[in-house]
């Protein structure tokens, strides 16, 4: 059985969660979406990803937004996903019915709405314009 989780991150995911990993979520968004060079100072051709300290400086700032929303689209939901198992007790729940969640998955792909390293620029676009992000499939082994 093949279950498309889409709000499952969106339930238990904290503050601290939007926070975690914002580095490399950034450099990885900046490998597509610059960041005009006259703001901060920073040069577009070096795709420099802005630091924390400058998100909050300039949070109603439109090039921050643009690059803040398509930070999404890098972010590692793995870690919000295992606690909703944990909060739902569905590892438990499926194995009192007879199925387990595969760790490794055999049809599909357990995040296929991420944006990864070496996606091309196309790739990157169609995710914006989808929203797709923090959508997971799991698949359950009878």
């Amino acid at each position: 059985m093949i279950f498309l989780h889409v709000t499952a991150c969106d339930e238990v995911s904290t503050p601290y969660d939007a926070m975690t990993n914002i580095a490399s979520e950034a450099a990885l968004v900046c490998r597509y979406l610059l960041l005009n060079e006259n703001f901060l100072a920073v040069d577009a051709s070096k795709s420099v990803p802005p630091s924390l300290a400058d998100f909050q400086k300039f949070k109603y700032n439109l090039e921050i937004n643009k690059h803040n929303g398509a930070r999404i689209l890098a972010k590692d939901f793995t870690e919000c996903f295992e606690r909703f198992l944990s909060e739902h007790r569905l590892v438990e729940v499926g194995r009192r019915e007879g199925v387990v969640l595969r760790q490794v998955h055999c049809v599909v792909e357990q995040w296929p709405f991420r944006v990864k390293r070496g996606d091309s620029l196309r790739d990157f676009e169609l995710a914006k314009a989808t929203g797709r992000s923090s959508k997971r499939y799991g698949e359950w082994e009878v």
